[in-house]
């Protein structure tokens, strides 16, 4: 037999609230550490998590957040030369010809 308890903390900036939750029994163990600590949003938490109406999310560490901010500020960097690039170009195309007398040619007889 499976046994599944599900557990909710509140962690605040100076207290500490744990709830115990077995979904089996309905049974509910609830501790507070600190002081200002409601047992409520852990309790609320835990319930959540047994009922499995919790999104699990992904917190990356500091490594890799490093890491794909370096790699965002790359993309737009190599994306901001390749616009440079192309107007650059596109000025360049534009500039009028001249012919060695001074007079202005259309550039298709180049």
């Amino acid at each position: 037999m499976t046994h599944v308890t599900s557990i909710g903390l509140d962690a605040r900036a100076r207290s500490v609230a744990a709830c115990a939750f077995d979904p089996f029994t309905g049974e509910a163990a609830q501790r507070s550490f600190g002081t200002d600590a409601g047992g409520r949003d852990a309790a609320f938490l835990a319930r959540l998590l047994a009922t499995r109406n919790v999104v699990e999310v992904w917190v990356p560490p500091a490594g890799a957040e490093a890491a794909r901010v370096m790699l965002k500020k790359r993309t737009i960097a190599l994306l901001l030369c390749f616009c440079v690039f192309c107007c650059l170009s596109i000025l360049i195309a534009a500039q009028p010809v001249y012919a060695q007398d001074g007079y202005q040619k259309n550039p298709v007889d180049y």
